[in-house]
């Protein structure tokens, strides 16, 4: 099939072969004494009937000068001449296209020694780059497709300079394939050359951009694709590229509803923000977002709350307090339908407060959660209150673990009951039962 498949690709360059060309005059030569034939005998066997049964064989013979055998009458001669005139027609035909796939198939063969000859003095990698500067006049014989199943095939024998250089020369032919852009960029990866990989990333996202489909498909594919450069970006150590392409990624995934993205992007995430704290990769983020939307938007506002949250992790209670404050500003200014986002902000900034032993201020803004929660939030508040309690054991606080435990157990409370709920309900009381011993295990 794949002979067959390079002979088709090859046909225009086979056009103006000398032997070609006396094959299609053979073929058309040969079908057009057939139709002939056949029509005259078409006519003669109408008219066959209306003359006596003497005088057939002699009529035959005039007309086609043809003597017929004994042993046959004229119309079973005149049938199976029908079908042997289009069966002659037929095998020319064959040899013809037989000719043409042997010529094809040589004329590819020689097409691609000719695309390979500086392999014998450079090797692959070389090629890449001298093609790119100056692509071969041979490239005009090789089609799109057999450049692209040439490149698959290297891929599989695990060459992949040399699928570089094919795939590139068919996205000379086809620039828009951007699926084929991005295994440009998986070889790059696979012979360690990040820098490339990146390029031929970024190329691919620009060639979907420009394709025409339905948008939740295009969000889906640039959902994969900025994965994949977030990836490329880790390996170039590039944490702040690689945090904004999960971004977009992240933001066309939650469009597709890509579930498997989302869920790499919160692990990638996670590392990322573990291994350096990801308070410079935050930091930038949130001065891009200002600059892209202003001191007052949403997504500023979520990039502020990282940054406050890379503080956090960090130790450095004092920025990340001055980075809650901000965003609570931003969200208590946007007056925003969703006012959930606000409760949260000021749980984030109660629990900051809870760490650093300031319980009034904590107070402060858990009230300010409770007045925007409503009946639908109380499993919401029950977990603040949970954890807050959990913290206040850690500390050693046992007022304070008793205040949390109870307000906890309040909005527990008010939940309908079901397993979960009597699960919580367990927990909550084994930690009340044990308390006191808790505390007392962490002041010695």
């Amino acid at each position: 099939m794949d002979f067959l498949k390079e002979a088709l690709n090859a046909l225009p360059s086979v056009a103006g072969s000398p032997m070609a060309f006396v094959g299609y005059i053979a073929t058309i030569a040969s079908w057009i004494w057939a139709v002939t034939r056949n029509q005259r005998i078409k006519i003669l066997l109408e008219r066959i009937k209306d003359i006596p049964e003497s005088d057939r064989a002699e009529t035959i013979r005039n007309e086609m000068g043809v003597i017929l055998p004994s042993n046959i009458n004229p119309e079973e001669w005149i049938r199976s001449r029908k079908h042997q005139y289009f069966l002659i027609a037929f095998i020319v035909f064959s040899i013809t296209v037989l000719s043409i796939v042997a010529i094809s198939i040589n004329s590819t063969s020689l097409a691609w020694d000719e695309f390979n000859e500086p392999l014998k003095e450079n090797g692959w990698q070389e090629i890449i780059k001298l093609y790119r500067d100056t692509p071969p006049d041979i490239e005009d014989k090789i089609t799109y497709d057999e450049a692209k199943a040439r490149a698959f095939v290297a891929e599989t024998k695990g060459d992949f300079y040399q699928a570089i250089a094919l795939a590139e020369s068919a996205l000379r032919k086809k620039p828009s394939d951007y699926i084929l852009k991005s295994k440009v960029s998986e070889y790059f990866v696979a012979v360690g050359d990040y820098d490339e990989a990146h390029k031929a990333k970024v190329t691919a996202i620009n060639a979907l951009k420009n394709e025409l489909m339905v948008f939740k498909r295009f969000a889906n594919e640039a959902a994969v694709l900025y994965m994949e450069l977030g990836n490329v970006n880790e390996r170039r150590k590039k944490s702040e590229l690689a945090l904004y392409a999960y971004e977009q990624a992240e933001f066309y995934a939650i469009e597709s509803e890509n579930k498997r993205v989302l869920d790499d992007i919160a692990s990638k995430r996670a590392v990322i923000n573990e291994s350096d704290h990801g308070i410079e990769v935050a930091k930038k983020s949130y001065l891009r977002a200002v600059a892209n939307f202003g001191n007052y938007s949403e997504k500023t506002a979520t990039k502020a709350n990282n940054l406050a949250l890379a503080y956090q992790r960090s130790g450095d209670y004092r920025l990340a307090e001055t980075q809650f404050k901000i965003v609570i500003n931003i969200l208590e200014n946007l007056k925003l339908n969703d006012s959930i986002k606000l409760a949260m902000s000021y749980v984030n900034i109660a629990a900051l407060y809870e760490v650093q032993g300031n319980f009034e201020m904590a107070d402060i803004y858990y009230q300010k959660m409770l007045s925007i929660f409503g009946p639908s939030e109380n499993k919401i508040a029950f977990n603040v209150f949970y954890n807050a309690m959990l913290e206040s054991i850690k500390q050693g606080k046992k007022s304070r673990a008793d205040d949390n435990y109870k307000r906890a157990s309040k909005f527990l409370n008010l939940l309908p009951i079901n397993t979960e709920t009597n699960r919580d309900r367990l927990d909550l009381e084994k930690k009340k039962k044990n308390i006191d011993d808790l505390i007392n295990e962490l002041k010695f």
